[in-house]
């Protein structure tokens, strides 16, 4: 392995490293800038009690395995832990049909599912963002609906996205319909009280001063104010 690499997990040149091999190999974009950043968090020349070592946490076994199908030796180079990394969640990802969380648990915890436990649940739940509390998240949705709690962040949060729209769409469905009038409605009403309220002889009168309808557009002025306040019972509909 190479000495003049930073040592620090946290430099910038493993991130840009890993967004290399992300991109070479198609994962997710920050998928392995994550298993070092906030899965792994261990500085390169850091050797686990079990013998993983880089800041990818390469196993011996996995060192071995993937040094004979492909010819990369993990321990050699930066460069090639970082190839073995990102082949290895690539391999998953592939034998899971995409599932990032699987991908993650299996880099972690290998493919025994039995043997992963709480934590490999922390560390997916590091690696994928999935900061919340299962018990707000039960609060929120409901039991029979709630995610399990080895859901994947982007999982949860179609989720929930998908239940606050479900939930918006049913709130404005039951809101009731506008009881407000249009001006055209308003007017309406006031014609037909008119109308109703008037006298044959003040109708006569009307017709032969003003002939024309209460409604007509060049009156709408006029008419608009007894209208809603006709409509209102405080207006007397009378001339």
């Amino acid at each position: 392995m190479a000495n003049n690499v930073p040592n620090d997990y946290r430099d910038p040149y493993w991130t840009n490293l890993s967004r290399m091999m992300e991109k070479k190999h198609g994962l997710p974009a920050g998928l392995l800038v994550n298993i070092v950043q906030k899965g792994e968090k261990t500085n390169n020349d850091k050797q686990s009690p079990v013998g993983a070592r880089t800041v990818y946490q390469i196993m011996p076994n996995t060192r071995d395995l993937f040094l004979k199908k492909y010819g990369v030796d993990a321990f050699e180079s930066p460069k090639a832990a970082a190839e073995v990394a990102a082949l290895h969640l690539k391999e998953s990802l592939d034998r899971n049909k995409g599932n990032v969380d699987i991908a993650v648990r299996e880099y972690h915890g290998g493919p025994n599912r039995s043997g992963w436990g709480k934590v490999n649940n922390a560390y997916a739940s590091r690696v994928l963002g999935n900061d919340v509390t299962w018990e707000s998240v039960e609060k929120k949705v409901g039991k029979s609906v709630a995610p399990s709690r080895s859901t994947s962040k982007i999982e949860i949060d179609a989720l929930l996205k998908a239940y606050d729209k479900s939930k918006a769409s049913t709130t404005e469905a039951q809101k009731p319909k506008s009881s407000k009038l249009t001006v055209d409605q308003l007017l309406t009403a006031y014609d037909n009280n008119v109308e109703q309220n008037m006298t044959e002889e003040a109708r006569n009168l009307r017709n032969q001063h003003y002939p024309y309808s209460p409604r007509s557009s060049c009156h709408y002025v006029l008419h608009l104010g007894p209208a809603i306040a006709c409509w209102l019972r405080v207006w007397p509909a009378t001339y």
